[in-house]
């Protein structure tokens, strides 16, 4: 805020501050109210906020007994430009892990649930200053690596206003990049302190000099166009060039189908023409031929074989899928704006039968036009389950008939502490109901959606948790209740209860929330459960597409219910029922099955049960981060449940894709999940990936498989039996950091694309995996120096195929990817620069010059103290983040 303001503000504020007229001297006892929400908002306007992280390594500040004595310290800085002497406001705030010690007598900071944060004066705050600065020094759990941590959006309540958002912690664009950027954040510029979790964290800040030696390594060059003429991705099973012309199609193609509908892919013809391929009855033949055949393997109907040549294009398949991935192979090997495809032919089949991406609209809300826009581009890629996630602690997504309190209160957050209206604000939503990061999908968007994937043969898999990360769920029914009682209609109100008021269970899920947990005990959780599968089933049989898979997510949180006074009776009832959260998911998944529907849920809470109790499909996402160990998984392929891998080090794309304090993204199981990582993904052989991966800290690691036995030789650990598998591999999508649709974007694509890789085609360079079991480790040897050339073979054609040709579709479809920023180092004023996509046009430029477009290796200017560099996108209409390398100048040994 500009200090020089027009004297009618002074005025103004001079007569809205009561306070500033008072004889009372004493702090203590001085109560100094706004006078209007004119006040208010102007005292929101003028507070100046910044955060700043200190140091994140555990020192003698941490408490031993909280988070086993891991925490960071940080300060938050308030200064105004005019007196403040009010008292009586409330700064709310989020904090994404809580505060628990600060150092400032005049401010009190309380958790209140979850993220949400309350900052208050005490007693010895005795107004604010204009120009001084009230700094506060925390201490809180675990760590902050990321400037993208502190969330935004902070909002100051005080006496009967309505509440104001502070105007410095609100996010702004850069509008070069497009990025969000947070003003209010200090910078992180100590390597050590605010960058290392502990002192033995040996992650290196991808800065220049380090981007440039990444890429090196994996063997990165720029091949001629002519070298990823023929090539797509996914990587077809087999792919033969013809010695043949290329084949013009500026007139189009013309259709002939045998055996199938034209409206079974019509999906796949309009993709095709939005990125350039017309239809028109002059162009060039495109037969089709659908043939089922007598028998076929889970993954045999979604083989093709496809042949361009100059006479025609003809595809075989044995499925209407199989026609439609036939097409979408016409689309891969196509490169815009050039009308010509390459002639050869392509034998395919798909690895896995589960291809899938988990998005979570719950955390942050995306709406309809974002989903079509995925599933748009799943299907591009062969990939067929969206995994939907509706329903979590921060918001309840999806329209419920009969129930309008999931979405009237659970879509929305607002400062409401009774919950009532909505949901208290969490992960930066501040105080604004009408937030883009609210809202929710009605009956007939998710229709639409159904719909809309199964013209893209990608089945949809709903997801709302149970029976914890359900505040959402609880919170809609407790005001639900709560209508009908005041209403009368004591029955109506318990229907669909999940809560014992009586409840004085003590538990603080890992969200850092007390009372997010369905009582498993009451029929009526039962009954709610059953009344969603009722309405969801529902919307799927409108859609078209019957409802196969249903995800319950099945986490529990440990010591709920244990003081319930409905569970003690429940349980003293039923003396073979030892837990009743186990109880409730054996019970929902039975429920499931009864309408024959594959139950799902993630490994660590699913895998709790007693399979004996258990239906005879059920599928299980393992998210065991791999230097923890994968001993369930392991577990749950040999009891023959459907294993998809989940794998958070590989997969988990709310990760960042580089170890970068700028870039987004939780970062508990990686720092650098780039594309290079997840194109090395070994699906088929996760103890190997010890050989080749480091752990979070970038330490090495050991990953035993050995068969594993305790004292009374029951086993501990065993190797996946012969014969026996995952059933394929799942992104994920997490969306506590990206509270905006392009934040969604920029953290999916371009690694939706290396996902969809290794879920259709396994590499040759993919050592088989020894059911005999093995110790993994740097020295095991297994993954050889072959393999590894293998490998980066594949990622260098991988990497040119998409750097010039998938990511010009995705601009053509305004898809906002990430640009990768470029690896640089400066030798004797030299400056030579790569990058992970190797045909993006690089930039660079000394501060205060213009930008040159780098060619090769290029002289810096002397008396040049530092280089800027940036990438561009596909298209070249916008850059990359922009990287600073110093230009460091060398003497020559004999220099006097």
């Amino acid at each position: 805020m500009n200090p020089r303001l027009p004297m009618m503000f002074w005025g103004c504020l001079a007569a809205f501050f009561l306070a500033a007229c008072s004889d009372d001297d004493n702090a203590n006892d001085r109560v100094s109210q706004f006078a209007s929400q004119q006040a208010l908002a102007d005292f929101a306007n003028d507070l100046n906020i910044t955060y700043e992280v200190i140091d994140n390594r555990p020192d003698a500040n941490c408490d031993p007994d909280i988070q086993d004595g891991l925490c960071f310290r940080a300060r938050l800085h308030l200064t105004t430009t005019v007196d403040i002497p009010e008292n009586t406001w409330q700064l709310w705030f989020s904090q994404i892990v809580p505060i628990y010690a600060t150092d400032n007598p005049a401010f009190r900071i309380e958790h209140i649930q979850g993220d949400l944060h309350k900052l208050t004066p005490t007693q010895q705050f005795s107004g604010f200053t204009a120009g001084e600065t009230q700094t506060i020094e925390f201490t809180a759990r675990f760590w902050e690596l990321s400037e993208t941590d502190p969330m935004p959006n902070y909002y100051v309540v005080a006496d009967s206003w309505q509440p104001e958002t502070i105007t410095s912690t609100q996010p702004a664009n850069d509008s070069e990049t497009g990025l969000e950027t947070r003003p209010y954040v200090s910078a992180f510029n100590d390597a050590i302190r605010q960058f290392k979790r502990t002192e033995d964290d040996q992650t290196q800040w991808a800065k220049p000099d380090v981007l440039y030696a990444n890429n090196a390594s994996y063997g990165l060059t720029q091949l001629p166009s002519s070298a990823t003429h023929a090539q797509l991705i996914p990587t077809p099973t087999t792919l033969d060039s013809l010695p043949l012309d290329d084949v013009d199609i500026s007139n189009g193609l013309t259709l002939n189908l045998s055996g199938i509908e034209q409206t079974e892919l019509q999906a796949a013809i309009d993709h095709l023409s939005n990125i350039g391929i017309g239809f028109s009855d002059s162009g060039v033949p495109l037969t089709i031929q659908v043939t089922t055949p007598d028998t076929a393997s889970d993954t045999a109907d979604e083989s093709y074989q496809l042949r361009i040549e100059p006479t025609g294009i003809s595809i075989q398949a044995n499925s209407a899928a199989g026609a439609f991935y036939g097409l979408q192979s016409i689309a891969s090997v196509y490169r815009p704006p050039q009308l010509v495809l390459p002639a050869l032919q392509i034998s395919d089949n798909p690895r896995y039968e589960f291809r899938g991406m988990h998005l979570d609209i719950a955390r942050n809300f995306a709406g309809k036009a974002f989903i079509l826009q995925l599933l748009e581009q799943m299907a591009a890629y062969k990939l067929n389950k969206l995994h939907l996630h509706l329903a979590d602690d921060e918001g309840w997504r999806l329209e419920i008939p009969g129930l309008p309190e999931l979405t009237d209160i659970g879509s929305r957050t607002c400062h409401d502490l009774t919950e009532t209206q909505c949901l208290i604000p969490q992960l930066g939503r501040g105080k604004n109901p009408d937030s883009p990061a609210n809202g929710y999908l009605t009956a007939n968007d998710y229709i639409e959606i159904v719909e809309y994937a199964d013209a893209r043969f990608i089945d949809v898999i709903p997801s709302l948790d149970t029976p914890a990360h359900s505040r959402a769920a609880v919170k809609a029914m407790q005001a639900r209740y709560h209508r009908l009682k005041a209403a009368g209609d004591d029955e109506a109100a318990l229907e669909y209860l999940l809560t014992d008021f009586d409840d004085t269970s003590e538990y603080l899920s890992v969200q850092y929330y007390n009372d997010n947990v369905i009582n498993p005990c009451m029929p009526s959780a039962y009954t709610f459960f059953d009344k969603l599968i009722e309405e969801v089933s529902l919307m799927h049989a409108q859609a078209g597409q019957p409802l196969t898979r249903f995800h319950i997510g099945a986490d529990e949180t440990p010591n709920a219910w244990v003081d319930s006074p409905v569970c003690k009776a429940f349980l003293e009832n039923n003396p073979d029922i030892s837990d009743p959260g186990i109880y409730f998911i054996e019970q929902i998944s039975n429920r499931l099955a009864e309408r024959n529907i594959i139950p799902a849920g993630w490994s660590d809470g699913i895998s709790a049960v007693d399979p004996a109790n258990m239906p005879a499909r059920v599928q299980a996402n393992s998210w065991e981060y791999l230097p923890w160990g994968f001993s369930n998984t392991n577990q749950l392929i040999n009891q023959n449940w459907e294993v998809v891998l989940s794998t958070p080090e590989a997969v988990y794309f709310d990760f960042p894709y580089e170890a970068d304090p700028k870039e987004r993204g939780y970062y508990w199981g990686s720092r650098n999940t780039n594309i290079y990582r997840v194109f090395s993904f070994m699906p088929d052989n996760l103890p190997l990936h010890a050989e080749i991966w480091n752990d979070r800290t970038a330490l090495p690691y050991e990953s035993d498989d050995r068969l594993q036995r305790d004292g009374n030789g029951d086993t501990l650990h065993a190797p996946v039996e012969p014969g026996k598998a995952v059933i394929g591999i799942q992104g994920q999508l997490w969306s506590e950091t990206q509270r905006t649709d392009r934040q969604k974007s920029y953290m999916i694509f371009p690694r939706l694309l290396a996902l969809a890789e290794r879920a259709w085609y396994r590499g040759a360079w993919e050592p088989g995996y020894d059911h005999q079991g093995a110790l993994y480790n740097k020295d095991s040897g297994v993954f050889t120096e072959a393999d590894k050339t293998l490998r980066d073979q594949a990622f260098n054609r991988f990497a040119n195929t998409l750097s010039q040709k998938e990511l010009l579709k995705l601009d053509a479809q305004q898809i906002f990817y990430r640009i990768p920023s470029p690896g640089a180092v400066i030798d004797n004023g030299v400056l030579t620069m790569n990058n992970i996509y190797p045909s993006l046009t690089l930039e660079y430029r000394t501060p205060g010059s213009d930008w040159q477009t780098y060619q090769g290796p290029a002289d810096i200017s002397e008396g040049a103290s530092a280089v800027e560099v940036r990438a561009r996108s596909a298209d070249g209409s916008r850059p990359s983040r922009i990287l600073t390398t110093p230009v460091i100048n060398k003497t020559s040994e004999n220099t006097p």
